[in-house]
């Protein structure tokens, strides 16, 4: 097997639509690189999206042993989540910041190709 592999170690602030900002923290490692199949047996994410101002503030997506790919709003509990690829995976990221956060001035996944 490969070793493991950070692909994307992104850290960065996008400003709201309504005013002030949030940081976007996005990582993605490979952690088997030749192995095909669900995008999950793949890749470990961590994704999160908070309110420097107020941190227990957040969207945080990711996926790990054993709990698969979920999701959490502030401290709320983890809500589980079934897509097929990782942009799909990031555009429902960006779609549960939007819903906590309001509308961003920029995309968050428009720079991010895997």
């Amino acid at each position: 097997m490969s070793p493991s592999c950070n692909i994307i170690n992104s850290r960065r602030l996008v400003e709201l639509k309504s005013g002030g900002s949030i940081v976007i923290v996005i990582e993605v490692i490979e952690i088997a690189p030749n192995k095909a199949g669900l995008f999950l047996e793949r890749f470990k994410l961590s994704w999160i999206a908070f309110n420097p101002e107020s941190p227990d503030q957040r969207v945080l997506m990711d996926a790990h042993s054993p709990f698969g790919l979920h999701y959490h709003i502030n401290d709320g509990a983890q809500v589980p989540v079934k897509v097929s690829n990782l942009q799909e995976c990031l555009k429902l990221f960006e779609t549960l910041v939007i819903n906590q956060f309001g509308e961003l001035e920029e995309k968050i996944y428009e720079d991010v190709y895997f």
